[in-house]
């Protein structure tokens, strides 16, 4: 899930295969058609973030057309980066590593209060700790 956020957070047109978002394990054909049962995903947990994800990035000017900008660029393990437009900001931050990390929050993220668009949870520390190929995603808190 976290290299699916951080691949469609980047500029350009995301790329869903086809039962991806099913939790399909068996190896499918990038070029052929294969049709799957919808009503029983194999993975309904990895079904539902995918549709909770997707319609939120439809929705999001940020996402869609925002400019990237990397607050981290010599991270080696933890991304962060802002997606934003005139109307619209949001902070990504993305484990890519298979353990967990801790990663300081740059000097232009920390005093300002963001709320994670999923969970709800705010962040007002000067780090932040994410489990094995974790994400989260904030928008700034509006009074």
């Amino acid at each position: 899930m976290a290299a699916f956020v951080l691949a469609t957070s980047m500029p350009g047109v995301p790329l869903l295969y086809n039962g991806q978002e099913l939790g399909v394990r068996e190896r499918v054909s990038f070029f052929a058609r294969t049709p799957y049962n919808w009503e029983a995903p194999e993975s309904p947990a990895l079904y539902a973030f995918y549709r909770r994800y997707l319609n939120f990035y439809r929705a999001s000017e940020a996402l869609r057309h925002g400019e990237l900008t990397v607050l981290n660029p010599e991270a080696d393990d933890v991304l962060v980066y802002l997606r934003a437009t005139e109307a619209d900001t949001l902070l990504l931050i993305v484990n890519v590593r298979n353990r967990p990390e801790t990663v300081a929050l740059p000097e232009g993220i920390r005093g300002r209060r963001w709320v994670e668009v999923f969970a709800s949870d705010t962040l007002a520390a000067d780090t932040l700790q994410l489990g094995p190929y974790n994400y989260r995603i904030y928008q700034p808190l509006r009074p």
